[in-house]
């Protein structure tokens, strides 16, 4: 859940540049290539269990690799999956379609909704014959056919306005819902009459036929193949072994120089890494796109928080260790002080060596499962210092399932404790004070670290209700034999035992300990080890830097000779090691040992990177020579001295400045950087620097109005350009690490520094400039510890740092202050007057639409921008378009055409063109939008994937993550496309592509939209077109979903609806999630869900619409509009429909929101009103009668007179009832009421007669005639608010009715009778004597005046639509009339 975060839909896009006469290169193949790798990590991906996949293929991912680097990033290496053959299927999946459909049955991937952690189970066909999925607001066929048509059975039963309200009641218990929606309740904007059938008449709309056509059908789609997986032979590689392909570049939410990886894991199941910063960031990936599933920073000062360790020092954090117990998982990681750190700011140490002190820090993990859709947690629950090197401590799980923390001290003691797992689940308030984190259990030895002040200590009170570990007593079971200091240490258990290895310089020992006693097997000589893996507890594999050496550990008598085999430690022999194997390795960065028969090394040969595996086997039996998994593209050629991209600085939409690597800057804009010429920026800067440009920041004089660039090189010097001649103005050599941010001073309260620049370098240090002549003011130096904010007040300026500690200096004098701990810097700003900066954000410079990543990166990032794709879409106006540097002004066509010119650059970037060719020509012919060579990648959460692709079907093929947030900026810029008119019809086409016929063309890898995401998505913008898009893709992905993945996902997440949570919890974005899920799949599929799921939905619901203060009201209205057919069989439906009726005539400012919700609502009323015309009509009219107060009277009329004018023909065969309501509620028995509802009656009134012909009204007499669908006509006076009599001629419909001017004759028509009748409704005698009858009409009985029949001809069967336009009555005179019937005028004398 929440994999793309809180944030906007984000792209990055990195620009494939080529460099001098050489061809174009991946950026992210070429960024690993010139990476400096710390660490790897290997495992291998488990196939989903086939009974979890009965009717899909199954898609076995072998093996990943991840190679963490020092600049904080890492790159994710894997094999290609592998569908199984059809053969290998389950004997069901080849009977569940018939042999024609088979073989275009749809594609399956796992994990489709890997937010869920769901398998795949596809069945063959479609289940769309339940679905009625419209993504388009258009008159086309829909795009999954085989879609059912059949209606919802209108309700029989209609209530009269008079009767009680218990009718209606019954009425809502009678018959329900047949088999399917209304299909109009689900696209109430498609014209069903549109001829499907039509032949094509171009390309075009061959192309629609087909793109609309049942994915079911023979397609003519060229399949591509499947997307490359490697770039080595893969005949080289021996069984059991899978090439790899280069995935995804992943950065973090921090990253950079300081922020290198140290160490990671893989879970169990190889989905995801854990990954440890040397800052204490610690990160979770998923391993099939590097989206971010959870984040956590050991130390956070400037957060203020509570829990966090503020003692001034600076830890660096090495190692890591995964271990679980029982159903909790235990991280712990482990950290050193910095030994710059610890020189120049000395500790109060009284014993030990202050190097060799370590900290350790717990979390739980809980990772989201496949049947929770919960979050990804790590929570902190640990936080202790021991003695010793901070390789020697670790974490077990004993037989009897509890943990045991161990460390070797810096005297070479072995030392244990117990952890008490009690604290994780059922937290108590009586802790004893020795355990309490207050005085956290710190041994002896290590004063300098327990003598914290106290208010560094977080509070008792609230430390003590938050989970955590408590560990027991330590106990000290024996010395270690070993030299010089501890380089690493591995451990192994042994049923009741742990076995260990340590090594140091020169030697490596073994030793055991169980039940508190320590046996030292053996210590063999062994220098330079690089790394020491266990295979069993039998054996094991040293890594060196020229060889790996498998050993088995042997018993040997007093003449070293071999003895059988036994448990190790069970008796008095002696332990040997036994070398069985060594194998020859290459000098490599970065290695690790694989199952204990495999070295992974990664190394740079030629310029290549190369990812290498070297097998052992740990019985000797056979040897393998090392083979090559991956290489890498060969770097840029040392002849080729063009400049390559190093930096990019977004201005704005039509104006980026590049940097590059001989120290140039060049103009340039996205649309070019994404076309043909991306590569030719017009205008260069005329000096160059000396080194790369590794940095840019735009800024502007506040008295010139002039901007200007300030950057910076890798040589530390810095620069200023003016920005529309990229002139160089002045340039220093001032620090030595590369520039990263900058700051404006423009704040009234920054005192005399106002009008500055701060240009901060990498390692903390500020150079004060001016804009107005270029001065170089004083530099502030740096500390050992990062900065992290800046203050400024007045003449003071607060520089906080990552220890923990704050600098005060003055600006006036220049000179420092004072140091202080990070709290009385705190106390400081809260006394008002300052100015605060964050420093080493990870985002630079940015517009409002594009942004970068952080500077100091690699060759990939330095080409990539991040396109918010939601400010795009919001920059609809001329107005809102900056202007183009082309041009010093622009008109509004202007406009309206670069804004057309970036929409078509975005959509070049994100189509995959070579899926279809007729699609291909259609983008490039009608769209005018052609393929280009820009990457599209992913963000989430703080952290960005830059991908690798190989082939148009791969951006399809990653996750379905990436396919979701892909096609979400895909489809929302071509809905943007769409406001323009040429180019409507054709963008429509290309989004029914890309919504529907994906999975064919992409092929058995295609990974379907991810859901959740989507609704997320759908729930957090308020953009207009990524709304439409989240919900076409969903409606899109439930219309491929088989019955039992429906049934799953609402069974998982049906617990989660806001009507099962806790009132605090129902208006949480998973709830609301939840709504969304399983509200629009049971509007689908409701046939397929339990009572229980529908009624949960149908009441959360009603939660949301009845809730004012919801701010998930928005889907609530949705719902209501898709689905109220569904919802009125388990919840009130009046109560809902008089909720939407509210909210529908609101107009109050509480009541707008970002959704717009007034309009929703009115058109969930217009929905409703005509998919279940009998209940909205008897609600609408009791409501008028009998209303709750005279404001709510007031808003149901304003709702008739909307409904009049958007919906007349859904009130036509209602209007004697709803006019009837209407005089009614003029009663002048009631002064007061009819008083307030006047105006609005009368309106209503006015629009009546003037859309209905059936309805006439007299001025004059106040006298008001409505005919009937029956024949009659009903005769009301409003100035009493009675109905006087009916008049009872025609057989059939009336079609129209009118007053004479002098409204003593009334003249009726009825198309279907071809006879006009006329009669006398002046007041006579009789009318005296005889009350509520009809006036004489001059002859006996109730026959009309006049009967005059005429003849029309084929007019006579025009629908009702058309006569509400075309057949009107006008009055030449008193008693001459002329009816009109589209062009036929008929005269008639009454």
């Amino acid at each position: 859940m929440g994999m793309l975060g809180s944030g906007s839909v984000t792209l990055p896009l990195t620009f494939v540049t080529s460099q001098g006469n050489s061809t174009r290169k991946s950026p992210v193949e070429l960024s690993c290539s010139l990476a400096s790798p710390s660490c790897l990590v290997s495992w291998d991906c488990h196939p989903i269990p086939s009974s979890e996949t009965p009717n899909s293929d199954e898609i076995f991912p072998a093996k990943g690799i991840a190679l963490g680097c020092k600049d904080g990033t890492v790159y994710i290496l894997q094999s290609a999956p592998v569908p199984l053959a059809h053969s290998q299927r389950r004997s069901s999946d080849s009977c569940a379609v018939p042999p024609e459909v088979a073989c275009n049955s749809r594609p399956t991937s796992p994990l489709r909704y890997s937010a869920l952690g769901l398998s795949a189970p596809r069945s063959a066909s479609i289940s769309s014959a339940r679905s009625s999925f419209s993504p388009f607001h258009i008159t086309q066929s829909r795009i999954v056919s085989a879609v059912s048509k059949e209606q919802v059975e209108a309700p029989k039963n209609y209530v009269d306005f008079d009767d009680e309200q218990d009718k209606l009641k019954g009425m809502l218990k009678g018959k329900g819902i047949k088999d399917k929606l209304p299909a109009d309740s689900l696209s109430p904007n498609v014209d069903r009459g549109y001829a499907a059938e039509k032949a094509a008449s171009s390309p075009a709309d061959s192309l629609r036929a087909r793109t609309l056509s049942p994915p079911s059908s023979a397609v003519s789609l060229s399949l591509p193949p499947s997307p490359t997986a490697w770039s080595v032979d893969a005949s080289q590689i021996p069984p059991g072994e899978a090439p790899l392909f280069l995935k995804c570049h992943v950065f973090p939410p921090r990253f950079g120089p300081t922020h290198g990886i140290v160490a990671m894991k893989a879970l169990a199941d190889g989905r995801h890494i854990i990954c440890l910063q040397e800052t204490g960031d610690i990160t979770i990936f998923a391993t099939s796109d590097g989206s971010c599933i959870a984040s956590i920073s050991i130390d956070d000062y400037i957060a203020g928080s509570k829990d966090t360790t503020t003692a001034p020092a600076i830890w660096l954090w090495r190692t890591l260790s995964l271990t679980s117990c029982g159903e909790t998982s235990i991280l712990l990681a482990c950290a050193t002080p910095d030994e710059i750190y610890s020189t120049s700011q000395p500790l109060d140490v009284s014993d030990g060596d202050p190097e060799d002190q370590t900290r350790v820090v717990a979390f739980t993990l809980s990772v989201a499962s496949a049947q929770t859709p919960n979050d990804t947690l790590l929570e902190k629950v640990g936080d202790w210092y021991v003695d010793g090197p901070v390789q020697a401590v670790g974490l077990h799980e004993q037989t009897d399932g509890s943990l045991v923390l161990s460390h070797i001290s810096s005297s070479h003691r072995l030392t244990i404790q117990t952890v008490d797992l009690s604290r994780l689940s059922a937290p108590e308030n009586d802790v004893s004070e020795s355990n309490s984190p207050s005085t956290l259990p710190i041994p002896n030895p290590f004063k300098a670290l327990t003598a914290r002040s106290k208010e560094h200590l977080p509070d008792t009170n609230e430390a003590s209700q938050l989970p955590h570990l408590l560990l027991g007593q330590e106990l000290d079971i024996g010395s270690i034999p070993v030299d010089g200091p501890i380089l690493g240490m591995r451990c192994i258990s042994g049923g009741a035992s742990v076995n260990a290895i340590i090594w140091s310089t020169s030697v490596l020992s073994v030793f055991q300990w169980r039940d508190r006693a320590l046996k030292n097997l053996f210590t063999y000589t062994l220098s330079e080890i690089r790394d020491v893996q266990w295979v069993d507890e039998y054996a094991f594999i040293v890594v060196l830097p020229d060889r790996a050496e498998s050993y088995s550990i042997v018993r040997v008598d007093a003449n070293n000779d071999n003895l059988p085999v036994k448990h190790i430690g069970e008796d008095e022999h002696l332990m040997q090691p036994n070398l069985v194997q060594s194998a020859s390795l290459l000098p490599s960065d970065a290695c690790c040992v694989v199952h204990g028969e495999r070295v992974v090394s990664t190394r740079v040969k030629n310029g290549r990177r190369r990812i290498e595996s070297t097998s052992l086997d740990i019985r000797g039996e056979r040897i393998r020579r090392a083979h090559t998994l991956w290489a890498g593209p060969e770097n840029w050629p040392a002849g080729d001295a063009a400049p390559r991209l190093s930096c990019l600085l977004p201005v704005e939409l039509y104006l980026v400045i590049q940097g590059y690597s001989d120290g140039s800057l060049r103009r340039s804009s996205l649309t070019q950087m994404i076309g043909r010429h991306g590569d030719s920026p017009r205008v260069s800067s005329d000096v160059c620097l000396s080194g790369i440009i590794t940095g840019l920041h735009v800024v502007d004089d506040e008295r010139t109005k002039e901007r200007f660039i300030i950057g910076g090189a890798d040589d530390g010097s810095i620069a200023i350009w003016a920005l529309e001649t990229l002139k160089l103005c002045v340039r220093w050599t001032i620090f030595t690490t590369p520039l990263v941010q900058v700051i404006q001073l423009r704040e009234e309260g920054v005192g005399r520094l106002r009008g500055c620049i701060l240009c901060i370098s990498h390692d903390g240090t500020i150079a004060v400039v001016t804009l107005d002549d270029f001065q170089f003011l004083f530099l502030v130096p740096a500390s050992a510890a990062a900065l992290k904010k800046v203050c400024l007040g007045t003449d003071n300026l607060l520089l906080m740092y990552a220890d923990g500690r704050a600098r005060l200096w003055d600006t006036k004098t220049r000179e420092f202050w004072r140091s202080m701990n990070i709290d009385k810097a705190e106390e400081l700003l809260k006394q008002g007057g300052w100015s605060e900066w964050l420093v080493g954000a990870t985002a630079s410079s940015s517009t409002s639409t594009l942004s970068t990543l952080f500077d100091l990166a690699s060759v990939d990032s330095a080409s990539t921008l991040l396109l918010d794709v939601e400010a795009l879409l919001q920059q609809n106006s001329p107005g809102s378009l900056p202007s183009d540097p082309r041009a010093s002004a622009t008109t509004p066509e202007q406009d309206h055409i670069l804004m057309l010119e970036v929409l078509r650059s975005i959509l070049s970037a994100l189509l995959t063109f070579g899926l279809d060719n007729a699609v291909d020509d259609l983008c490039r012919t009608k769209l005018g939008v052609d393929a280009s060579s820009v990457l599209s990648g992913l963000s989430s959460q703080g952290s960005t994937s830059l991908f690798a692709e190989q082939t148009p079907s791969s951006p399809w093929s990653i996750s379905p993550v990436v396919s979701a947030a892909r096609a979400i900026a895909l489809v929302a810029v071509l809905q943007k496309l769409t406001h323009h008119e040429d180019l409507a019809q054709d963008a429509v086409t290309v989004t029914a592509y890309y919504a529907a016929s994906l999975p064919q063309a992409v092929g058995p890898l295609y990974q379907f939209p991810n859901l959740p995401v989507l609704a997320e998505q759908w729930l957090r913008t308020s953009v207009a077109e990524v709304r439409h898009a989240a919900r076409m893709l969903f409606d899109s992905g439930v219309s491929w979903l088989s019955d039992k993945e429906t049934m799953l996902i609402v069974e998982t997440w049906q617990p989660f609806l806001p009507y099962l949570q806790a009132d605090a919890d129902r208006e949480s974005t998973r709830s609301a999630m939840a709504l969304f899920i399983c509200g629009f799949i049971a509007v689908e599929k409701y046939n397929l869900l339990p009572t229980s799921a529908l009624t949960d939905v149908a009441r959360s619901i009603a939660i949301y619409l009845h809730n004012e203060a919801s701010l998930h009201r928005a889907l609530a209205i949705d719902l209501c509009s898709r689905g109220f057919p569904v919802w009125q069989q388990y919840v009130d439906a009046v109560d809902m429909l008089r909720a939407l009726f509210t909210l529908a005539t609101t107009s109050r400012k509480e009541a707008i929101s970002v959704h717009n919700i007034g309009t929703q609502a009115r058109t969930a009323v217009l929905q409703i009103a005509s998919s279940n015309t009998p209940l909205f009509m008897t609600t609408m009219t009791i409501d008028i009668l009998h209303p709750q107060s005279v404001q709510h009277r007031r808003s149901i009329l304003q709702l008739v007179i909307f409904l009049i004018r958007k919906k007349p023909l859904v009130l036509y065969s209602n209007l004697p009832r709803l006019v009837e309501a209407v005089v009614k509620s003029l009663d002048p028995n009631s002064t007061a009421s009819r008083d307030a509802v006047l105006d609005s009656a009368t309106e209503i009134l006015g629009h009546v007669v003037r859309t209905f012909p059936t309805v006439d009204f007299h001025m004059p007499t106040q006298r008001l005639a409505v005919g009937t669908s029956e024949g009659a006509v009903v005769m009301y006076d409003l100035k009493t608010a009675t109905r006087l009599y009916v008049l009872e001629g025609h057989k059939k419909r009336t079609t129209a009715c009118s007053f004479s001017p002098d409204g003593r004759r009334l003249v009726t028509v009825s198309l279907e009778e071809s006879v006009v009748l006329v009669w006398k409704v002046g007041s006579s005698f009789t009318s005296l004597f005889n009350p509520g009858a009809p006036p004489r009409q001059g002859h006996g009985g109730s026959d009309p005046f006049k009967t005059l029949s005429f003849n029309v001809g084929d007019e006579a069967h025009m629908t009702l639509a058309a006569t509400l336009d075309y057949v009107r009555f006008e009055w030449p005179a008193e008693r001459s009339v002329r009816l009109k019937i589209r062009d036929s005028i008929l005269t008639f004398s009454t």
